[in-house]
């Protein structure tokens, strides 16, 4: 299921920012969710991401940087743009589930 639309160029440029903050320029031309078009697509996500925290953007780099994360799987010094597959992804949600189970979390 397709949840919404958008400019595929304007969001490719977004990786040139890295670690950068994204200034609102970066978004022109990506279109917005119509609210009576998208309505329960717009719920949903909204009740999804009520349900996590909103970490800070250090934690959000320790996170993503350690070394069971996809990004680090495919980061190389000083080259940008590089892909982050949706195997590598999958694998490093499995490595995570793996790892709080090991450790006893969700297990209630």
């Amino acid at each position: 299921m397709e949840l919404w639309s958008c400019d595929t160029l304007s969001l490719l440029s977004l990786k040139d920012y890295g670690s950068k903050s994204v200034p609102e320029s970066a978004f022109n031309g990506i279109k917005e969710l119509e609210e009576q078009n998208y309505k329960s697509q717009i719920e949903i996500l909204d009740e999804i991401a009520s349900l996590f925290p909103h970490p800070s953007s250090g934690k959000l780099i320790t996170f993503t940087h350690e070394n069971i994360s996809a990004w680090s799987k495919r980061y190389k010094p000083e080259v940008q743009g590089i892909l982050i597959f949706n195997d590598d992804i999958l694998e490093e949600y499995n490595n995570r589930l793996q790892r709080q189970q090991e450790e006893g979390f969700g297990n209630e």
